[in-house]
């Protein structure tokens, strides 16, 4: 019997992607990565319990390193072939979760910044629109391998209110 069949505990079967999701109230909308119609092909998601906004984006806290990291087996020991997240800001744990699991793992889009970089001549810049602008720090760009900060340009979602409100202060109903 191939592998991919025997996934005990399983309730169901054929997933190519697990997708970590924040532990958020936020309504996804078609095109978000946390709205299953965006995808032409079955997707598993998995919220990752205590991974809030507050938690992760405001404060970094490194002590849900743990939970993401077992949602990671989870979605890999329900057959998924390929994880990732719904939040930029999970680059936090792609290193540990990546030895964690044998499937692939892209946590972030912010990963896309050193190909981005080598893609554009050394004189152009990179625009990077994020959540919370304020809290995309030098440590958390260091970790998605881009070599010249000086080419970012940065513009933050948190003061643009049919944003912030749903997705930062998990108010979805504005």
């Amino acid at each position: 019997m191939p592998q991919y069949m025997i996934r005990p505990g399983a309730d169901s079967f054929g997933h190519a992607v697990g997708i970590i999701l924040m532990d958020a109230p936020t309504p996804f909308i078609p095109g978000d990565v946390g709205n299953a119609s965006t995808y032409k092909y079955p997707v598993l998601y998995k919220t990752a319990p205590g991974v809030t906004v507050e938690r992760l984006l405001m404060k970094f806290d490194p002590s849900l390193t743990e939970v993401v990291v077992d949602t990671a087996k989870y979605l890999e020991r329900m057959g998924v072939r390929f994880i990732t997240s719904n939040c930029g800001f999970m680059v936090n744990f792609q290193e540990v979760v990546a030895q964690a699991v044998s499937v692939p793992v892209a946590l972030s889009s912010l990963l896309q910044l050193p190909f981005i970089e080598r893609a554009l001549g050394r004189d152009q810049k990179i625009g990077l629109i994020t959540g919370n602008g304020s809290k995309l720090d030098e440590r958390v760009l260091r970790l998605t391998g881009l070599k010249d900060l000086d080419r970012l340009v940065i513009r933050g979602m948190e003061n643009v209110e049919v944003f912030s409100r749903p997705v930062l202060e998990g108010d979805p109903l504005l």
